[in-house]
């Protein structure tokens, strides 16, 4: 499983492979995520929900592996506080719906 750590504003957070993009029969096509949680005093978890990569198919699903830059994690993080997440808050996890895994 992939994993790592990003600071944002002064903290840490770490992040981990959720699920990588595939095909489900029921929703078809579906992109990355990944599991983001503060280091240190973070009660709420956050889902980072990727758009699926345009270079997708079916049968090369394991092909495609997760390739997200720290940067592009840390603009996610950003904008998914500036969304409502609170990572010190309590409750279910807030799903954020990060767009394309990279900006070109």
């Amino acid at each position: 499983m992939k994993t790592g750590i990003v600071s944002v504003q002064g903290s840490d957070f770490r992040w981990a492979a959720l699920r990588k993009q595939g095909w489900a029969s029921d929703s078809g096509p579906y992109g990355h995520a990944v599991a983001v949680t503060k280091v240190t005093s973070g009660n709420r978890e956050l889902i980072l929900e990727f758009d699926l990569d345009p270079r997708f198919h079916r049968g090369m699903a394991k092909h495609l592996r997760l390739r997200i830059p720290d940067r592009r994690l840390i603009e996610c993080i950003l904008k998914a506080i500036e969304a409502g997440w609170n990572p010190e808050s309590r409750g279910k996890a807030f799903v954020f719906k990060a767009g394309p895994p990279s900006r070109h």
